[in-house]
């Protein structure tokens, strides 16, 4: 069975159409149903371009690779064929998440984050690392 309509599946292919590298969606996941859904619904993201791919690795296998996430599932996006990710979310990106993870995939397909040089100078200048989490709640 699809998760994604038609309609949805057609904006998505506009949107992704922008990507220059090609990405990967790393999965990290022990078994369970949440897993399986949110496996499934890269999966079929990933099936719309051949610019884009899915791995699913243990999360043993992702401390192997300094991909170390607070909670599980969790999908990291990345350039195909680096090591390093940018930034993940954990559980499912469904509902608002979903276009957020459309633009990222697109962001990091670019090599861009969006940010302003202001941005970008005031971030370089911070002395130590900074945790960014943003939650969400459906309504």
């Amino acid at each position: 069975m699809r998760l994604l309509g038609d309609d949805i599946r057609k904006r998505v292919l506009e949107a992704l159409g922008d990507m220059d590298a090609p990405v990967e969606l790393v999965l990290v996941a022990s078994s369970g149903a949440d897993t399986e859904e949110v496996a499934a619904l890269l999966e079929e993201v990933a099936e719309i371009t051949d610019k884009l791919s899915t791995v699913r690795i243990t999360p043993e296998e992702a401390a192997a690779q300094d991909l170390r996430p607070a909670l599980t599932p969790a999908v990291y996006i990345r350039r195909s064929g680096e090591r390093a990710a940018r930034f993940y979310f954990a559980g499912a990106p469904a509902g608002y998440e979903f276009g957020t993870l459309i633009e990222d995939i697109v962001d990091v397909s670019r090599g861009g984050n969006g940010l302003s040089e202001e941005t970008r100078a005031f971030l370089g200048a911070l002395a130590e690392p900074v945790v960014l989490q943003v939650f969400t709640t459906p309504t």
